[in-house]
C-alpha cells in the first residue's frame, strides 16, 4: 500500500491547477477546450479540493512546513488563513468538504505529546471552530503513518457529513466511519485489521454517490460502505496500486491506478476499473511512451458528472527521468488522451469534475493554476 513515501515526496514542490471549462457542446468537450497553466504562490502540492461551484472553489496544500488553503472565486485565487493550531500541538489537514461558503469542514490529524488524535475544524462563513471527535488515545503506534487521523470527510448537508478515520490502538489497525448530525460526531462502523497506508498523496480513494453509497479503495483494496455496514469488493488480478475511486451511481463507479506484472517488474501501465453494480471489470486504457520503449505510467485520481463524462490524471516518467502530467476522458465508450503529451509539467495528482464544462485538475511542479476556455 502507498503511504509515507509518496507524501514526503511531494514536499518542495510548487503546486500547479487546472481547470477546463467546454466551449459548446459537452459531447466536444476535450476537442474544444485548450488547457491554460498559471501558478499559485508558495512550494505545494494538492492534498484536497471542494469545488462548490464555478466560482467557489477550496483547496487545500501541503508543504515542507505545513498545510496552504486557496480559495477561487471565479476571478483570483486566494489564500485564507488556516485555522490557529490548539498549544503545542502540530495540526496536519488532509481533506475538505462542504455544502457552501458557509459551511466548510476541514479534518486531519492533531500531535501533542507523542499521542495523534483527529482533528476537525467547521466554518461558518466567519470564523473556524473546533468540533470535537471521539477518538482512542493513539500511544502504540507512530503518529506519521496517520494513525489517529481522519483522512476524508464528505459533506451532504449542514447536518449530514461522513468521515473516515485511520486508527490504531496495541498495532492492531481499523478504518472507522464517523458520522455528523448537525450536533456532534458519533462512531458509526469501523472494519477491522484493514486499511493501514489508505491515504496517499490526495483523498480521492474515497467516493460516493450518495450518504448510502461509498467506494474506498487502497493499494489492492475495494471497500464499500452503505451507511451502516462494511463489506470487501477487492476484485482479482489487480497486479498494481489503485489510487482513486469516482462514484457515480450503485451500478456506475470507477477506479484509477497503476499495474506492473511480472519479474523484474515492467513499466507501470494505467489501470482502470469499472464497477456495473455487481463486479469490478478491468477496462483499457491508454500510455505515454517513447520512441526507444515504454514509459512508466500511472493515474492518481478519477472524477465525472456522468456516465459519458468521466476524467482521469495522472503522470508519466521518462527514460531520462522528468515526469510529465497527463489527463484521460472516458466518453461512455473508450478512454482517450485529453492533454497533450508534454503539456503538464509534472504529475498531475488530483481532479475534481464540477460539471460537464467545468473539470478542475490540480498537481505539483514550477505551475500553478489553469483554466480551458
Amino acid at each position: 500500500m502507498r503511504k509515507e513515501a509518496r507524501f514526503l515526496k511531494v514536499f518542495g514542490k510548487t503546486i500547479f491547477v487546472l481547470a477546463m471549462v467546454a466551449l459548446t457542446n459537452p459531447q466536444v468537450a476535450v476537442a474544444a477546450c485548450v488547457w491554460r497553466v498559471t501558478g499559485l504562490p508558495g512550494s505545494t502540492a494538492p492534498r484536497s479540493v471542494a469545488a462548490l461551484a464555478a466560482n467557489d472553489v477550496w483547496m487545500l496544500a501541503w508543504h515542507s512546513t505545513g498545510n496552504s488553503l486557496y480559495h477561487w472565486d471565479g476571478v483570483n485565487w486566494s489564500g485564507p488563513p488556516l485555522p490557529e493550531p490548539p498549544p503545542n500541538t502540530t495540526v496536519s489537514y488532509l481533506s475538505i468538504s462542504g455544502t457552501s461558503d458557509r459551511d466548510i469542514w476541514l479534518v486531519g490529524q492533531a500531535t501533542a505529546g507523542g499521542i495523534a488524535f483527529p482533528i476537525s475544524e467547521h466554518f461558518s462563513g466567519l470564523r473556524w471552530d473546533r468540533v470535537p471527535v471521539p477518538y482512542d488515545k493513539q500511544t502504540a503506534c507512530a503518529p506519521e503513518t496517520w494513525t489517529g487521523a481522519i483522512l476524508s470527510i464528505r459533506a451532504f448537508t449542514t447536518s449530514n457529513a461522513w468521515g473516515f478515520e485511520d486508527r490504531c490502538k496495541a498495532n492492531q489497525y481499523s478504518f472507522m466511519a464517523i458520522h455528523w448530525d448537525g450536533i456532534r460526531w458519533t462512531n458509526v462502523s469501523a472494519v477491522n485489521d484493514c486499511c493501514f497506508g489508505l491515504s496517499g498523496d490526495t483523498d480521492s480513494f474515497v467516493s460516493e454517490s450518495s450518504d448510502r453509497d461509498f467506494w474506498v479503495v487502497g493499494s489492492e483494496l475495494f471497500i464499500h460502505f452503505d451507511g451502516h455496514h462494511w463489506s470487501n469488493g477487492t476484485p482479482r488480478y489487480l497486479h498494481g496500486n489503485i489510487n482513486s475511486v469516482y462514484v457515480e451511481s450503485p451500478t456506475d463507479a470507477w477506479a484509477v491506478g497503476n499495474r506492473s506484472k511480472g519479474f523484474p517488474p515492467p513499466p507501470n501501465r494505467t489501470s482502470t476499473w469499472h464497477w456495473d453494480g455487481a463486479k469490478w471489470s478491468n477496462i483499457q486504457s491508454p500510455n505515454h511512451d517513447g520512441p526507444l520503449g515504454k514509459y512508466d505510467n500511472r493515474l492518481d485520481a478519477v472524477s465525472g458528472t456522468g456516465p459519458t463524462d468521466v476524467w482521469a490524471v495522472g503522470g508519466f516518467t521518462k527514460s531520462n527521468n522528468t515526469s510529465r502530467g497527463m489527463a484521460l476522458h472516458w466518453d461512455g465508450q473508450k478512454w482517450s488522451f485529453a492533454s497533450p503529451k508534454d503539456f503538464f509539467p509534472q504529475e498531475t495528482l488530483t481532479v475534481d469534475a464540477l460539471a460537464p464544462n467545468v473539470v478542475w485538475a490540480f498537481g505539483y511542479g514550477p505551475y500553478a493554476a489553469s483554466y480551458c476556455h
